[in-house]
């Protein structure tokens, strides 16, 4: 991180300052370049259309071609006990409400076997907001202001 000097003029231009609350993000680079659906981590990616037009199809293509994978996928569905239509991701968990910051905050940030951050996608897919109740609202107004960017957590 630069050192910021009182009495110097700053440089032309943008200089980049690191956010000590938010971990290492991935960034665009020649080699990820090369597979456009390699979005770098965390991404906020929100796909509008009317039914059966691919969407959760494209989802699932956004996830097998991230590199790094990711090593948790979580799905908040409405339907939660009865949709099969992420079985094939086998998400580490299907919830059918959004779970508040204390969830994410819960979860360890890295991987004890090797170190390395956790990778992790939410995909919040089938849930009604239009007469949603507060806490959905406030939930979810959480997890794409706050968590994703400080809790690593790329959201479809």
């Amino acid at each position: 991180m630069p050192r910021i000097e009182k009495h110097k003029l700053p440089p032309q231009g943008i200089v980049p300052f690191r956010n000590a609350d938010k971990p290492v993000e991935e960034v665009w680079n020649e080699r990820r370049g090369r597979d456009i659906a390699n979005f770098p981590n965390p991404s906020r990616i929100l796909l509008v259309g009317g039914p059966n037009l691919g969407k959760s199809t494209l989802i699932k293509n956004l996830i097998i071609h991230q590199r790094p994978r990711f090593d948790e996928v979580y799905v908040v569905h409405l339907d939660a006990g009865v949709t099969r239509d992420y079985e094939d991701l086998e998400p580490t968990a299907i919830m059918a409400e959004v779970p508040p910051l204390a969830f994410w905050s819960d979860l360890p940030d890295r991987d004890d076997d090797n170190g390395g951050r956790i990778k992790r996608c939410v995909i919040v897919d089938d849930l009604e907001l239009t007469h949603a109740h507060k806490e959905r609202l406030k939930n979810l107004g959480i997890l794409f202001r706050y968590a994703s960017s400080h809790k690593n957590l790329s959201i479809y």
